[in-house]
């Protein structure tokens, strides 16, 4: 009887184990041959006749040293149809000030302010 036990625990020790790592084998190939036979072909993503207009939001609190940086790598996006809105929350340094220069300077970018 005890041995059976212990083999029993035996088994469920090995299949807790072993399992993960062989099921995380299985997704590893797959994604491999999944690569290998459909997405290594595709070069250049597909060409639309009309592009879907779509809004980045991003939230500003106290971002006085990050969100110029921000802003200006999403302004490089080459997509046609898309807008940015900055939501400033209530921040206590210049992160407002810079906001409203910003939305002088791009005319993709809405802010708003609480």
């Amino acid at each position: 009887m005890k041995t059976i036990i212990l083999t029993i625990l035996q088994f469920m020790s090995d299949f807790v184990y072993l399992y993960p790592l062989l099921m995380s084998f299985v997704w590893m190939v797959g994604g491999l041959i999944f690569y290998w036979r459909i997405e290594r072909r595709a070069k250049n993503p597909p060409e639309f006749k009309d592009y879907p207009f779509f809004s980045i939001i991003i939230p500003c609190h106290n971002e006085e040293k990050q969100i110029r940086e921000t802003i200006s790598h999403l302004m490089e996006l080459d997509y046609p149809e898309f807008e940015i809105i900055a939501v400033e929350d209530g921040s206590t340094d210049g992160t407002a000030t810079i906001l409203h220069e910003l939305c002088q300077r791009y005319e993709r970018l809405r802010c708003s302010s609480h």
